[in-house]
């Protein structure tokens, strides 16, 4: 393998002030995106990101506010499509209004959801224009520790033009949670009726954390059901870490396990991504699929007060016979040509971050992908890898 020099330059930039009742903020984001491969089509990737937000509040009475804000996003990779969830030359990102009564917050308007420790419901924050949904969102403060909260919402498309985002009727989102201390239960509905698909999937999960002194655990569980299509819908998504921190030593296991069967089956066993809901993702973001699982180990050390490293190894394997396995710009990097359960790659990855203050924070992640199969029908495949430098700041 040829590996060749990484020049990564990123930016996020912030800027904030409040009078009175008035807060706003600007907040900017450039980032260049590097993938190196020598599979398939030998085709290396290389981005330059951007992301430009402007927040401004009111507190439009005691117990109300109003939220307005803009983005606007660039990919150096865009290809002039009308959709693109990377680019959009300007639009309204968050508009919405909210308020409080009792123990009861009302919102309306364009939302950016989160559930549990997923910061959205969409892909990970690497994307430049996140998933928003035009609906409402309701919580209630049933005690000091329990919350439980419904949304509604239409999905938003994002188009690439200035002005031009709107709700898509056809695609939506409706659910519950409930959280008491380190318990989350969400259960979501998801209709996507756009075209030719007749989507009307449901999903429950579970997540749990606990700690004891030195010792962390997590636990998800998810189970999806309903109709995909002609196909009944039934599968199965778990994943754990455990994790144990010894002279500031953070060592730790992960798993997961996603149900899969040929697609041809009467009934789909694959399980689905619903948003946030891909059973296996690396935070480099290398694979964005339902279509893996895996066990790893990671070490995260704070070498300083400031500077921090962390290594990751990941073994990849299949869930699906069939279905392509991509990375960021869309590019395939393992054959779809493989035995269900078949041990697919290695994926090594390195991550450190130097935080100059509070605020301000420089991190490197770099991503090795040893591909351990190979293809009766094509050339036999190699390894890839990913780069990517981001420097933060924000008040």
């Amino acid at each position: 393998m040829q590996i060749k020099a990484l020049t990564s330059v990123a930016l996020l930039s912030a800027a904030g002030f409040s009078s009175g009742l008035v807060a706003v903020e600007l907040e900017g984001f450039i980032k260049h995106q590097d993938i190196y491969q020598q599979e398939l089509t030998d085709a290396d990737h290389h981005a330059l990101l951007s992301r430009f937000l402007i927040r401004h509040s009111w507190q439009t009475s005691e117990n109300s506010s109003l939220l307005l804000e803009g983005i606007s996003a660039y990919d150096s990779s865009y290809d002039n499509q009308t959709y693109s969830v990377e680019h959009n030359t300007a639009d309204i990102h968050q508009l919405i209004f909210k308020t409080d009564i009792a123990d009861t917050s009302i919102s309306l308007g364009r939302h950016v959801w989160s559930v549990g420790n997923q910061r959205q419901l969409g892909k990970r924050e690497g994307t430049n224009v996140r998933r928003r949904f035009d609906g409402v969102l309701l919580n209630q403060q049933l005690d000091s520790y329990t919350t439980v909260s419904f949304y509604h919402g239409y999905s938003v498309k994002s188009k690439a033009k200035a002005l031009d985002d709107n709700r898509d009727p056809d695609l939506t989102a409706s659910g519950i949670i409930f959280q008491k201390q380190q318990l989350l239960v969400h259960a979501i509905n998801y209709r996507d009726s756009r075209g030719q698909n007749q989507d009307d999937i449901y999903a429950i999960e579970t997540e749990y954390q606990h700690k004891v002194e030195a010792f962390e655990a997590f636990y998800q569980l998810i189970y999806q059901f309903g109709d995909r299509g002609p196909q009944q819908l039934s599968a199965w998504f778990s994943q754990l870490e455990w994790a144990y921190t010894l002279a500031q030593h953070r060592l730790s296991f992960t798993a997961s396990y996603a149900s899969g069967g040929a697609s041809q089956d009467a009934d789909s066993h694959e399980f689905q991504p619903l948003f946030a809901k891909a059973p296996y993702y690396s935070e480099a973001g290398v694979f964005a699929t339902t279509n893996i699982q895996h066990i790893g180990l990671a070490w995260l050390y704070p070498l300083t007060e400031n500077f921090s490293l962390g290594l990751d190894a990941k073994k990849l394997y299949r869930v699906q016979q069939d279905g392509a396995i991509y990375g960021p710009g869309q590019s395939l990097l393992l054959p779809a040509d493989q035995q269900s359960g078949k041990a697919l790659a290695n994926n090594y990855s390195f991550q450190s971050e130097y935080k100059f203050s509070p605020h301000i924070s420089l991190e490197l992640v770099a991503s090795f992908i040893d591909i351990q199969t190979g293809s009766n029908q094509s050339p036999a495949l190699r390894n890839s890898s990913f780069f990517e430098t981001m420097l933060h700041y924000r008040f």
